[in-house]
C-alpha cells in the first residue's frame, strides 16, 4: 500500500481501503502528484474537487498557485447542471420496476442511465416522439466505422433497440411500425459504409426486423403501406435482409397480399425477374398458395445450362 501526506494534514491511500475520517483513496496519478509536492489540499473536499480535470481547480504543475477567486470555487458546493434538474423531474414520472431495470443497466453501462430515464418516463403516454428522437440519434453515423469502431457502435446502439422492444410489447401502434421502419432504414445505410465483419450490426437489423413483424402482428400496420414498404426495402434500400411476406401473412390481410403481389409484379415486368428479390418474393408467396408446381418451377429454374 502506497502512502502520502500532503500539507502534514491528510493521508492519500492508493488501491487500498479508507479507513478514517482522515484516510480515503486516491489514484496512482494522485499518489505522484502528492509525493512531488505539485499538489496543496486544505480538506478532503478541496481535494475531491481539485482532481476533477474540468475544473480549474485542477493543478497543472510545479509552482502552480490558485487564485483567491480559483480557490473560493473549489471550496464552494458544485453549481447543477440544468440537465440534472431536468433528470429530477422525469425520474418522479418513472415507474418503481422501471428504476429497478435502470439501475441495473447503470451497473453495466452507466452511460446509458439518462437516455434510459427519459424513454420510461414517457412509455405508455403514446408519445413516440423521445423514442424518435433517440433513434435518430442513436442508429445514425455519416462516418465509415471500422472493424473496431463498429463493434463499439453497435455496443451503444443496443439500448436504443431495447427500448424500441420494450415498446413493441407496451404499446404496439401504427406510428410506431413506421418508426421501426425509420430504425431499420437507419442502421442499414450504417451497415453499407460500416466493416461489420462481427455481425453485431447486421444482428440490431435483424432484431429491428423481429420486433417490426410483432409490431404488425398486432393489427396496427396498414396493410399496403407495409406491403409497399416490403417490396421497396427488398428491391431498393438493400439485398441482405429478407422481408417474407408468409411471415407478415396475417398483417397484410387480403388488401394487403394484394398489393404485394402488384408490387412485386411491376418490378418483374420492368427487367428485375432475374434478381434475387423477385425470385425470392415469387417462392414465397407460391409457398403461401399451396403452389406445388409453381413452387418445383421457381426453385428448380432453368436446367438447360449447367450454371
Amino acid at each position: 500500500m502506497c502512502t502520502a501526506t500532503v500539507s502534514g494534514r491528510r493521508t492519500f491511500v492508493v488501491d487500498g481501503s479508507a479507513r478514517g475520517e482522515d484516510v480515503y483513496m486516491a489514484t496512482r496519478e494522485d499518489f505522484s502528484l502528492a509525493t512531488r509536492g505539485d499538489l496543496e489540499v486544505a480538506t478532503r473536499e478541496d481535494f475531491l474537487m481539485a482532481m476533477d480535470s474540468r475544473s480549474p481547480c485542477r493543478r497543472r504543475g510545479p509552482g502552480y498557485r490558485r487564485s483567491n477567486e480559483q480557490r473560493a470555487f473549489c471550496m464552494s458546493p458544485r453549481t447543477r447542471r440544468s440537465g440534472a434538474d431536468d433528470l429530477d423531474t422525469l425520474i418522479e414520472k418513472v415507474d418503481l420496476e422501471d428504476l429497478r431495470v435502470i439501475i441495473g443497466k447503470a451497473a453495466e453501462r452507466p452511460e446509458d442511465v439518462a437516455r434510459a430515464v427519459r424513454l420510461a418516463a414517457t412509455r405508455g403516454s403514446g408519445d413516440l416522439s423521445q423514442l424518435k428522437a433517440e433513434i435518430d440519434r442513436g442508429l445514425r453515423t455519416s462516418r465509415y466505422l471500422g472493424y473496431r469502431e463498429s463493434s463499439g457502435w453497435a455496443m451503444q446502439a443496443r439500448p436504443v433497440v431495447e427500448a424500441i422492444g420494450d415498446t413493441v410489447g407496451s404499446s404496439p401502434t401504427a406510428e410506431l411500425v413506421l418508426l421501426i421502419e425509420r430504425a431499420i432504414g437507419h442502421v442499414v445505410k450504417v451497415i453499407l459504409k460500416a466493416g461489420d465483419s462481427d455481425g453485431l450490426i447486421g444482428e440490431l437489423a435483424r432484431e429491428l426486423l423481429d420486433l417490426h413483424a410483432r409490431a404488425c402482428d398486432a393489427g396496427s400496420a396498414d396493410p399496403i403501406k407495409l406491403a409497399r414498404w416490403m417490396v421497396r426495402f427488398r428491391f431498393d434500400d438493400q439485398d441482405f435482409f429478407e422481408v417474407d411476406p408468409v411471415r407478415y401473412a396475417d398483417a397484410l390481410g387480403e388488401l394487403g397480399l394484394a398489393a404485394y403481389r402488384r408490387e412485386v409484379k411491376q418490378r418483374v415486368e420492368a427487367g428485375g425477374g432475374d434478381s434475387f428479390a423477385a425470385t425470392y418474393a415469387q417462392e414465397r408467396l407460391a409457398v403461401l398458395d399451396g403452389d406445388t408446381e409453381a413452387l418445383v418451377g421457381l426453385l428448380g429454374g432453368d436446367l438447360t445450362r449447367p450454371y
